[in-house]
């Protein structure tokens, strides 16, 4: 994923020097399309990087009355130079620690091992062993919901009892409950990490 980023803001620095024949943000369809995809990336990417590129600004906070044209322009060509600083610093970052997801980098090295190409609530799942198994399910009381989150609730504990599991099938039932029951979800990873 860190080498998708990476190479999305290369192609993004490669736009910069058309960008800097503009003379304002304003009225440039270019540099909305090219900043405003960035502002999405970064907030995919997480709340931190969101908040980084949210400090960057490329229109003065204070216009006169008379002629600001040369603020204006002023102001966006130092933003665009902000942005640049930023997106190389990104992708340094990215290059040398990969993006920061909030897993302390231990951590992260064994769940990108075990599970590459899924997110962290499900990686939460796989080192489940069968007496935490049998604690969480017992704590979420599955009485208190409908036969197909039951199903769901006690496939998912079979799976994940299993010497040799099934990370699709695993992937699967955690995408069905948080689409159908969140709330046993929430149960579940609140039981697993001792808060209930």
């Amino acid at each position: 994923m860190e080498e998708k980023y990476y190479n999305y803001f290369k192609l993004k620095l490669d736009v910069l020097p058309e960008l800097r024949k503009s003379k304002s943000c304003l009225d440039n369809p270019a540099f909305d399309k090219w900043w405003g995809s960035i502002e999405v990336t970064c907030e995919r990417m997480g709340d931190k990087y969101k908040k980084r590129a949210d400090r960057i600004d490329f229109f003065p906070s204070v216009l006169t009355d008379g002629d600001d044209s040369i603020w204006i322009n002023k102001r966006y060509q130092s933003g665009l130079n902000e942005a640049e600083a930023f997106i190389e610093t990104l992708m340094e970052e990215l290059q040398t620690w990969g993006l920061d997801t909030g897993i302390p980098n231990s951590q992260h090295a064994s769940l990108k091992e075990s599970l590459p190409h899924q997110d962290k609530a499900f990686n939460l799942f796989v080192t489940v062993s069968q007496q935490q198994a049998q604690q969480i399910i017992q704590t979420i009381n599955l009485d208190d919901y409908d036969e197909g989150t039951k199903r769901q609730v006690n496939d998912l504990f079979q799976e994940l009892n299993k010497e040799s599991k099934d990370k699709g099938k695993i992937a699967s039932i955690v995408k069905w409950l948080a689409d159908k029951s969140v709330d046993a979800l929430i149960a579940i990873l609140l039981a697993k990490a001792n808060l209930t």
